[in-house]
């Protein structure tokens, strides 16, 4: 009996603590966000299409907020003063990073993970 106890408890942390970042991106209902999110895709496209110099700063994060997934419109521009603007699943800009009330903490960022940038990309 206690054999079996301790198997079915060493099976059950065993899968409780794998993280699979396949997980990680299966999220809003899809697989491949930056492909099958209409809103995201358009707006990457609209970047790109400009092809501005500005455009080797963006870059797009996914990452949860309130237990929601969510994607940060970021950029690492050193010479910027720029807002990072938040959005949900549906597109729809849900706040910005920041300090104090009103805003999403920046904390947020500290487990994502970078989704999408151009492919001159200046950022990490």
């Amino acid at each position: 009996m206690k054999k079996a106890f301790l198997s079915v408890t060493l099976l059950l942390l065993t899968i409780l603590s794998c993280n699979n970042d396949d997980d990680f991106r299966n999220t809003c209902n899809v697989i491949n966000p930056i492909e099958d999110l209409s809103w995201l895709k358009a707006k990457i496209a609209e970047f790109e299409k400009e092809n501005s110099d500005f455009l080797k700063f963006l870059y797009f994060s996914q990452t949860k907020y309130n237990e929601q997934t969510v994607y940060v419109l970021g950029d690492c521009c050193p010479n910027c003063n720029t807002v990072f603007l938040v959005y949900n699943c549906a597109g729809t800009n849900i706040g910005t990073l920041g300090n104090g009330d009103g805003y999403i903490t920046s904390d947020i960022l500290n487990s994502g993970t970078i989704i999408w940038k151009s492919e001159n990309s200046e950022c990490f």
